[in-house]
């Protein structure tokens, strides 16, 4: 093709924002320096004019690029270029925004720039070419899902007689990085700055005419994609690829030339005033509007990911329509997300009983497109009648505006999960729903089209049995056509809510949200999104216990473990199966009671809970109270709590004091530990023995001869000490010491080694020194009653577990003794069906600001039923999560806020954080103290450690530790600002 003359460019560049939260990007500066400068070159773009913009509020960028774009000639070539903060904002359909200088960080999608907005312009653009180049993050979400215009120049004719639409030649878009990926920026400031690493590749690329395919001539903005995205591949494991959209491009299109000869050299950036001192950028700055979120942000990605699991949602009976579901008429809405100014839609006729009929139930609604129709299983055989599901779905709620309800879409578009994994396995179910990102924008139905019979065909090898068309949907599913398929049918259903601790959890989002200033206070602090209050939350350890409190049989190893979690504000203990995780995990609750603290253990898993609260109430009944929801079999926990309560309120006075119990307890411990040090010396005498037996062996091989024969020659008890001296002495000889050497040699019986003398003579000493070690060491070891120590080792550990069960024991009954007001007040109050937090507070030792001794220190309920409760900041002193690889990262978040702290323990010696469906967030480990005798590990994280990824991409389970991993969080109730971390 002919090569246009008039090509025209507008370049913004976005530095400085309003809102602090969005990071100042100086690199910007240089890509756009740099890429007017190869445009504007005569030899490479010669570009008639380059039009540069930089830091514009919302409306002037609209302003800017619209009148740009306006002007632009029916024979001329249009760039627009655009680097800075870009976002997909998830609850507006997934588009793309560009971020303005006056853009506010919690309203990017009121007061950005839509790509909605240049897609629209770009369509009214005459000209014939026209490319963007988009710099930003996530921007392959606007290249894929670009639309292009249809029109077509005046003087065409088509043969019907009618006027056809205009067509383009279309619009090629490069985006820096794909939907999901953060784009990068140089971190330097003033002079020092460099371009972007997309920008920087493009640069350089048009500069040095590298990327033209025909020696020398056109560079087409194909071969810069092509090439462009190779070199970025190859870079830092490809962790930023640019993608492409040539939707509509029928025409190649030139955007430079390669330049004759030696490439030119550009002009450095203008020097620009240095960053003060202490502001300077990170070494690897994120074009990224969200890298710093806020604890709002969290809590409500935590909240979309209790909300997308809290719901069935199984394959549905076609004869259900009206009652279960309906079926949407019209142009699809919710996936597409084609919604009105407001982000809702108007409630379809059709749709009304069921919308009052979910309101009614407290179900949930849900939008889907296409249905999917399924005869039977993928293998097996058919069903009597057949079920279906909607291939995408999206979260719906019903909104009253003025008295007229209204629906609103929220939350992201993902695979049905149901059928994604009846019909793909769970494996590659979970990669897909894990990866799935829509690439259409707002009302984009011919683009969603596409890429549903892409997923379709491609993913789940299924037929489209109606041609899908989003704008023109079908008022029923088609149950004649046989066989399995997509039917071009979108459908609003109900699915009812899993459990009844969806509100509860919500409610508890909405509690910690309005006290994100106490956060810090509570172990929740370990994730907190503000670095320096995670370092805060690292740096401090409360003192250690004056001693553990062991009423099981606990070792070294485990004992390190309990000393952590009585120090750290989060532990995460892991080891085998069968090492004692239970027994651990009751010791380390009877040292927390003896200690005056409250503890919580809590689990996902009922029968974890009830393993360790049997354990714990076999040693001291009522030590743990197992409280929660209603039991489907067996006596109600209910009951449990009921029945404990009214032992503790009713038992006698202990026997002894806890000062008495205390004291017998330490010196229990200082005996077993008299006879661990002394099992410790005879250890080192053993090693010692070892190593001496292998000195020998060694030094007799150097003389060529035996141990036996070499001890046969020596002979006598005292003379290895003074032969190690002699020896010595005449390898140090000088006067005549060769032969005094060889003399000497021969005179100990060594007439036959014929190596070095001064050798001979330094092995025959360091025997002799191993010898005499080695004879002292064997009487020391001799001299051992191997069946004695084995007693006093028994004896003394079955010591402290006597005097720790006995200490336990006082310990729970005293404060049941001087608390029994305040469990009768509980009781009272339970069985006045009336709300007890207020008494459960005061039991728990906390009443408002006032703060007692526990009446009742240890509890056992399940993470989903620990609003039993008040929400109260760090209301236990140590919150134990068992088998905390089935605990959610956001059914875990009241326990380390509202209710202070967690421990946990694991079987393998791993932590991670996972979702599905979302992409994964891993848990950074650090330095173990190290695994003892039975396997235990107890993992420590360095001050300013990364915690948990602050934000996994999408909402659904959360998951916070390995498979049978314990997680232990701390709090100080006595100084709530005190606050230290073990990250396992």
């Amino acid at each position: 093709m002919t090569r246009f003359h008039q090509r025209r460019a507008l370049l913004i560049s976005n530095e400085h924002y309003d809102d602090s939260r969005f990071s100042s990007l100086a690199s910007v500066r240089a890509d756009v320096w740099g890429l007017t400068q190869v445009l504007k070159h005569r030899k490479i773009g010669n570009f008639v004019s380059v039009q540069t913009e930089s830091d514009l509020a919302a409306d002037d960028m609209r302003a800017v690029i619209g009148e740009f774009l306006q002007e632009c000639e029916e024979d001329e070539l249009a760039l627009v270029y655009v680097s800075g903060h870009g976002v997909r904002a998830v609850r507006d359909g997934g588009e793309f925004h560009f971020v303005a200088k006056d853009t506010d960080y919690d309203r990017v999608a009121a007061t950005g720039v839509s790509a909605g907005f240049l897609n629209d312009a770009l369509e009214e653009c005459v000209a014939p070419q026209k490319i963007v180049m988009i710099d930003c993050c996530r921007s392959g979400g606007f290249a894929v899902g670009l639309r292009t215009s249809d029109r077509q120049g005046d003087g065409s004719v088509v043969k019907s007689g009618e006027r056809p639409p205009l067509t383009s030649r279309g619009v090629y878009v490069l985006s820096s990085s794909r939907a999901g990926e953060d784009s990068y920026a140089d971190a330097g400031g003033g002079d020092d700055v460099k371009p972007s690493a997309f920008t920087g590749e493009v640069i350089e690329a048009l500069r040095t005419g590298k990327v033209s395919k025909d020696s020398g001539s056109a560079v087409t903005v194909s071969d810069l994609f092509h090439y462009v995205n190779r070199r970025m591949r190859a870079q830092d494991s490809g962790r930023q690829v640019p993608v492409q959209s040539a939707l509509g491009v029928d025409d190649r299109i030139v955007i430079a030339d390669s330049p004759f000869g030696r490439a030119p050299i550009l002009n450095p950036l203008s020097p620009r005033p240095r960053a003060a001192a202490g502001e300077a950028a990170p070494p690897h700055a994120v074009k990224s509007a969200h890298a710093q979120p806020t604890w709002t942000n969290l809590l409500d990605y935590y909240r979309e990911c209790v909300l997308a699991e809290s719901a069935e949602t199984p394959l549905m009976d076609v004869s259900r329509q009206g009652t279960s579901y309906v079926c949407l008429d019209g142009a699809e809405r919710f996936i597409s997300g084609n919604v009105d100014d407001d982000g809702c839609v108007a409630l379809p006729k059709e749709a009304g009983p069921l919308v009052d009929s979910a309101a009614e139930e407290d179900a949930e609604l849900w939008a889907g497109y296409p249905a999917v129709l399924l005869t039977g299983p993928r293998t097996g055989s058919p069903w009597q009648q057949p079920k279906f599901a909607p291939l995408l779905v999206r979260r719906v709620e019903i909104v009253q505006d003025e008295g007229e309800v209204r629906l609103k879409p929220f939350g992201p578009v993902q695979p049905h999960p149901q059928l994604a994994h009846d019909w793909l396995g769970e494996d590659e179910a979970n990669q897909l729903i894990d990866t799935f990102q829509p690439s259409w924008h707002r009302g984009q139905h011919d683009r969603m089209a596409v890429e549903v019979r892409n997923l379709l065909t491609q993913e789940f090898e299924l037929p489209c049995v109606q041609e899908l068309r989003p704008d023109q949907l079908a008022d029923h599913i088609d149950v004649r056509t046989p066989g399995h398929g997509a039917r071009n049918t979108a459908v609003l259903f109900s699915a009812r809510p899993q459990t009844n601790f969806t509100k509860g959890l919500l409610n508890d989002f909405a509690r910690i949200t309005e006290q994100t200033d106490q956060i810090g206070n509570t172990a929740l602090g370990v994730l907190a999104p503000d670095p320096s209050q995670r370092i805060r939350c690292l740096a401090h350890t409360d003192p250690e216990p004056t001693g553990l409190v062991t009423p099981l049989p606990c070792n070294e190893a485990q004992s390190l473990v309990l000393r952590s979690a009585m120090t750290r504000r989060l532990t995460v203990a892991t080891g085998p199966p069968g090492t004692g995780k239970s027994q651990l995990v009751a010791n380390l609750v009877a040292t927390a009671i003896a200690a005056g603290q409250t503890v919580l253990v809590a689990s996902t898993n009922n029968d974890a809970v009830d393993e360790v609260w049997r354990r714990c109430d076999e040693l001291v009944p009522g030590s743990v109270v197992r409280t929660g929801s209603a039991r489907k079999t067996g006596k109600s926990n209910a009951e449990h709590e009921t029945a404990a309560l009214h032992a503790l309120r009713t038992g006698p006075e202990p026997s002894t004091t806890v000062a008495t119990a205390a004291m017998e307890t330490m010196l229990a411990a200082d005996r077993l530990a008299e006879v661990r040090r002394h099992l410790a010396h005879i250890a080192e005498t053993e090693l010692k023995l070892r190593q001496a037996g292998e000195a020998r062996v060694h030094y007799a091989g150097q003389l060529g001869i035996t141990v036996t024969e070499l001890q046969e020659l020596l002979g006598g008890p005292q003379l290895p000490r003074e032969l190690e001296d002699s020896a010595r002495r005449r390898s140090r000889a000088r006067f005549l010491g060769s032969w005094r050497r060889s003399r000497f040699l021969r005179k100990v019986g060594l007439e036959g080694y014929a190596g070095d003398p001064v050798t001979g003579c330094l092995a025959l000493a360091g025997f002799a020194a191993a010898e005499a070690e080695w004879r002292d060491g064997r009487e020391r070891a001799a001299a051992v009653d191997d069946t004695a120590l084995t007693r006093d080792l028994r004896d003394a550990e079955s010591a402290v577990q006597d005097a720790s069960h006995t200490f336990l024991a006082t310990k729970v009954h005293a404060a049941a003794w001087a608390g029994r007001r305040r469990i009768m007040e509980l009781l009272t109050a339970r069985e006045g069906k009336r709300g007890d937090w207020t008494q459960l507070g005061k039991v728990l030792g906390r009443s408002g600001t006032s703060m007692t001794a526990p009446a009742v220190a240890g509890w056992a309920v399940t993470s989903l039923s620990a609003r039993r409760f008040p929400p109260d900041p760090a209301l236990f002193d140590l919150v134990v999560i068992d088998e905390a690889s089935q605990c959610a990262i956001p059914k875990s978040c009241p326990c380390c806020s509202a209710h202070g702290a967690p421990w946990s323990s694991a079987t393998p010696c791993s932590s991670r954080t996972s979702r599905k469906p979302a992409r994964t967030a891993r848990l950074s480990s650090g330095a173990g103290t190290g695994c003892g005798p039975t396997g235990w590990r107890s993992t420590t994280s360095p001050t300013g450690a990364t915690p948990p990824s602050t934000r996994p991409s999408s909402p659904r389970a959360a998951r916070c530790f390995s498979t049978s991993t314990s997680a232990v969080i701390r709090t100080s109730r006595g100084s709530p600002t005190s606050s230290s971390t073990t990250v396992g």
